[in-house]
């Protein structure tokens, strides 16, 4: 099969037209991808994140192609071949005690697709514990449910943070990552505010009724009860330190390669003074993003920017790290 892997010794992106084609192991499905999308994430294990050297993706459809042979009759009925479907990335053993979302994504003994211990999507087949498994309603089309993963990261938020009606929040980014948290927050939370380096991508916030300022036009500091970081850079969790009230909340939605200019000192000094609270946040609720994609309230199809077969994985990669680029999506 065609796949996309990290090179074994410089990790550069190789395509593979000759990968074996996997085998489902127990509790697994072999899943025929349909679409993929391209994350940071991806981008930050070419500069060596996780030191991950397999197939890339994990932000997927697929449909149902075939289970170990242990499985069919069992599973069958309820998981008909060709359903399409999305899938948690975080994968436990069909034995493993851990069973929600948020079980699996911190269970010592787990793998993620794409990322650490698992091939991942950018290929024409991929395997998935049938756990991990959402169904994708008919009227959500492919270019719609590829986004599902990432919007679950984003309605995580408020699974993990109390949001009064009166509270003020600030998104920092105005990225992919940023324009669907924004969303996401907006349809439960009226005063949300978008602050972003470049105005480049505002107009689709404006449409959203969603407010929209500089960073360099910023004059309210200590304003918002909670702020989010999406910038993916070490100066972001700065900036939103000075965003935040006193006994405010930051989440921090990004993970980050390691720089001498990240001011850790600064920022822990910084929540410990003012009793900030800080939030790690990954993965979320699949049924939520897919309910939030089915019925319109969030509206993806803006971010698409491009969409390459994956053959050309390599022009796929370069476009999704141009500056103002958002969602590059790959085609098996």
């Amino acid at each position: 099969m065609n796949a996309v892997r990290v090179g074994d010794e410089d990790s550069t992106v190789i395509v593979d037209t000759d990968y074996p084609i996997p085998l489902p192991a127990q509790g697994e499905a072999r899943l025929r991808v349909l679409l993929a999308g391209i994350c940071n994430t991806d981008l930050e294990i070419l500069l060596g994140y996780k030191s991950f050297k397999g197939i890339l993706g994990h932000e997927f459809v697929a449909e149902i192609e075939q289970f170990h042979p242990d499985d069919f009759d069992e599973y069958s009925a309820t998981w008909p071949l060709k359903t399409r479907v999305v899938a948690e990335i975080n994968c436990v053993s069909f034995t493993s005690l851990s069973k929600t979302h948020s079980e699996k994504a911190h269970d010592p003994n787990r793998s993620a697709a794409g990322i650490f211990g698992r091939n991942g999507a950018f290929a024409e087949f991929i395997c998935m514990p049938i756990s991990n498994l959402h169904k994708v309603p008919d009227s959500i089309p492919n270019r719609i449910a590829v986004f599902v993963e990432p919007l679950a990261a984003a309605c995580e938020i408020l699974e993990q943070v109390h949001v009064k009606g009166t509270d003020k929040i600030a998104v920092l980014g105005s990225g992919k990552l940023g324009n669907l948290v924004a969303q996401s927050l907006s349809v439960f939370h009226p005063f949300v505010t978008v602050i972003g380096r470049s105005s480049t991508h505002f107009e689709m916030f404006e449409r959203r009724k969603i407010k929209t300022e500089l960073i360099g036009s910023i004059t309210s500091f200590q304003h918002y009860d909670l702020v989010v970081d999406c910038t993916g850079s070490a100066e972001g969790i700065q900036i939103a330190c000075r965003l935040v009230k006193s006994k405010g909340t930051i989440v921090m939605k990004t993970t980050l390669q390691p720089t001498e200019s990240s001011s850790t000192s600064s920022v822990l000094t910084e929540s410990v003074v003012r009793e900030i609270r800080l939030v790690g946040s990954r993965c979320g609720p699949f049924q939520v993003a897919l309910s939030l994609l089915e019925t319109g309230k969030v509206d993806v199809e803006p971010l698409i920017t491009q969409e390459f077969p994956l053959i050309h994985a390599n022009h796929a990669i370069r476009a999704a790290s141009e500056r103002h680029s958002l969602k590059i999506l790959i085609r098996p």
